[in-house]
């Protein structure tokens, strides 16, 4: 509820009486001297800026610095249940980010995490590109985050670098081409000259992908479909022999440590790292190189980059994707990643360097199917939206796209097991995989892999 204009919303003020008056105390004169000197942040104005929220089980906020306009101080009230202690099992907790190493961007997980507490109120410097923090996602059902928050604001530019040059805000970031130095280091594969299609021998993707996606009528249905639409999803992709032992490793990896689940480590080692910056993306990255040892390696690991390299990096699947897709390829990167449920996500960012290129995800879930993936309550979905282009300055206000949009939105794809999603994209386009609860049934595993098309094309 947004308490800046409450009384444009509310007929009977009366009944919001105490609202207003804590507001009004709040963007005092006196309370904002009380917080200048507290914070050291001095010349606070009076506009006000604040709302109540309302996180219900599954709420959250992903990580960002809150850089919006003038924004100085930002403040949070509890007004959670006094009689009921909040635990850090049931999430909910205010997470502040350090930066890293690099200078430039948040760590991987957060320094200090607050848990709600009644009446209570927390403040904090609003810094471009240092103020990093997050909401955890509320995961007890019998409970609900209550509080006010809102932001001081200053007639003051900021005059914060990095490295003598401006630092860019989380919002700044996503509009401009500095997160391309973020970009992952995805297993690179080798540029492939084009095999004449009457020459490939499709035996070698008979023994791993679905026969009726390599029959000639088959890749012919394919074909006509990706022609019209741009994209298209295969089910059932990799053989039963492969995937069925595979779903029970899956399942047994979630199960694995399992009183480490509300930890950021979860599931690190054995190959699996993180891969970050967290106010753009976080997820697991698997590269048996970087396992501890040779016989230290990820079971489930391995399974995917065996199917990576056997499948989606060989020559054969560059020139199946030719032939469905019309397309001359050159493979460019293939990527092993897992979303645990209740950390992981990507942000809509574009770092594509070509014009157009070939998306292939194949994803992986311990869940054949499940209503709460398909309905996408608990998130992993993969999205493509068209973007329109990046604006110069800060923006007073996010600007919201709108996924119900049916120009705006592209193509989506709920997360299920052993389905491959192949889309064209272009620069004008961006995807993300959507925030996983920690209600979700398992995690989302995939393998992404790009292939670059020809400049002609």
């Amino acid at each position: 509820m947004d308490l800046a204009n409450l009384e444009s919303c509310i007929a009977d003020q009366s009944s919001v009486k105490n609202l207003l008056r804590l507001r009004g105390f709040l963007y005092s004169l006196d309370f904002r001297a009380f917080v200048e000197r507290t914070t050291g942040c001095a010349n606070l104005d009076g506009s006000v800026d604040c709302s109540c929220n309302l996180y219900t089980p599954s709420c959250h906020l992903l990580c960002h610095d809150d850089v919006i306009g003038r924004r100085k101080v930002s403040y949070i009230i509890y007004l959670t249940d006094p009689d009921e202690e909040w635990k850090a099992t049931d999430g909910g907790q205010l997470e502040l980010y350090d930066i890293d190493v690099d200078g430039a961007n948040p760590c991987s997980s957060p320094e200090s995490s607050l848990l709600p507490k009644w009446n209570s109120m927390i403040m904090f410097e609003v810094l471009p590109g240092r103020s990093f923090h997050a909401v955890r996602e509320v995961s007890s059902r019998g409970k609900t985050r209550v509080s006010i928050s809102g932001w001081f604001h200053t007639n003051e530019v900021s005059s914060d670098t990095v490295v003598g040059k401006k630092r860019l805000s989380t919002l700044e970031q996503l509009r401009s081409d500095a997160i391309k130095c973020t970009e992952n280091k995805s297993k690179v594969v080798p540029t492939l000259e084009k095999t004449p299609l009457g020459k490939m021998n499709w035996s070698s993707l008979r023994d791993w992908i679905n026969p009726e996606y390599v029959s000639v009528a088959g890749m012919r249905k394919i074909q006509k479909h990706f022609a019209v639409n741009g994209s298209v999803q295969l089910f059932d992709f990799i053989l039963p022999n492969v995937c069925d032992p595979l779903k029970s490793k899956l399942n047994r990896e979630d199960s694995r440590n399992s009183r480490m689940r509300h930890t950021y480590d979860y599931g690190v080692g054995l190959g699996w790292t993180v891969c970050g910056p967290p106010h753009l993306r976080r997820y697991l990255r698997y590269e048996s190189t970087n396992s501890e040892g040779t016989f230290r390696r990820s079971d489930v690991g391995d399974v995917l980059e065996n199917i990576r390299n056997e499948v989606f990096a060989s020559i054969e699947f560059k020139a199946w994707i030719e032939t469905v897709t019309g397309s001359t390829c050159q493979l460019s990167n293939s990527e092993i990643r897992r979303f645990r449920p209740g950390f992981d996500y990507t942000l809509a960012y574009n770092t594509r360097q070509s014009r157009t290129e070939i998306d292939v995800t194949a994803c992986f879930t311990g869940e054949s199917s499940s209503p709460s993936w398909t309905s996408g309550d608990v998130g992993g979905y993969k999205c493509f939206m068209y973007n329109f282009g990046t604006q110069e300055g800060a923006a007073d206000v996010y600007e919201e796209q709108n996924m119900n949009n049916d120009n705006n939105d592209l193509q989506s794809a709920s997360a299920s097991f052993n389905s491959v999603l192949i889309v064209r994209v272009s620069k004008s386009v961006d995807d993300f995989v959507k925030y996983v609860s920690t209600f979700a049934p398992s995690s989302r595993w995939d393998i992404v892999t790009r292939l670059v098309t020809s400049e002609t094309e």
